[in-house]
């Protein structure tokens, strides 16, 4: 993120949303260095909007001589430098627009701008994606090629006990196994900072597996691997006789 073209064409971007007054945060591996200090390889910006102000976006930009690119209307779109000889660009450089996941299970909504923070990048004062949106978009990334985890295991750990976990759990309370498994999975990474996740919090969830080890196995052949990735569960669906909920 230090490349000084990479930098110009972000500030561009940047200034054209702002200057159009619609609501934006920046999220990615560029939030998580914001909050962990932790630094982390990233060749992209991350902008996360409204799905209303999605189409908005990739207009006004495209209006401004940006070209745009639209990945998938569901959830995600792009903005590229311009293609010239310049070698300082990175062939990766560029800014994602995203309004929800590959999954589709997160939307952008009030609360990312209500509890978002003000940082200044670009020269720019932008606003942050919480922590807690942003372990909620993560969790949902478990691929061949790219796992979160620990992202929000550093998410967690540099938190200062300070997370909203009533509202993550609020965010993931459908798929809370999904939650179970990260918070297990950051006690075993982290003994000695277990005190981070909040008692009530594994009570509560333990007490759910604890209910639902009493109940029936569930008749449909489901199998929701697709939520964590297309592509790791793709012969579960056409070769092994599963459906998916996605």
């Amino acid at each position: 993120m230090q490349n000084t073209d990479a930098g110009d064409f972000y500030n561009k971007v940047i200034s054209i949303i702002i200057k159009h007054k619609i609501l934006f945060v920046i999220g990615g591996g560029l939030a998580v260095f914001k909050y962990t200090d932790l630094n982390r390889p990233t060749n992209d910006l991350d902008i996360y909007c409204k799905g209303g102000d999605y189409p908005k976006i990739i207009t006004i930009l495209k209006t401004n001589g940006v070209e745009t690119k639209i990945l998938d209307e569901r959830w995600i779109a792009q903005a590229l430098p311009p293609k010239t000889n310049n070698h300082n660009l990175n062939s990766k450089t560029r800014v994602d627009i995203l309004f929800s996941s590959p999954s589709y299970l997160i939307t952008v909504d009030d609360l990312w701008f209500e509890y978002a923070s003000e940082i200044r990048l670009f020269g720019q004062t932008v606003k942050l994606a919480p922590r807690e949106e942003l372990v909620w978009s993560k969790a949902y990334i478990q691929d061949r090629n790219r796992f979160d985890g620990a992202d929000i295991n550093h998410l967690i750990l540099t938190s200062d006990k300070k997370l909203d976990w009533k509202r993550l759990l609020m965010r993931m309370e459908n798929n809370w196994e999904i939650l179970l498994s990260l918070l297990i999975n950051f006690r075993f990474i982290y003994p000695s900072k277990r005190d981070l996740i909040p008692k009530w919090l594994l009570e509560e969830l333990i007490s759910r597996l604890n209910y639902q080890l009493k109940n029936p196995i569930p008749r449909d052949k489901i199998c929701r691997g697709p939520l964590l990735s297309r592509t790791q569960y793709k012969d579960d669906i056409t070769k092994l006789g599963f459906t998916t909920i996605s």
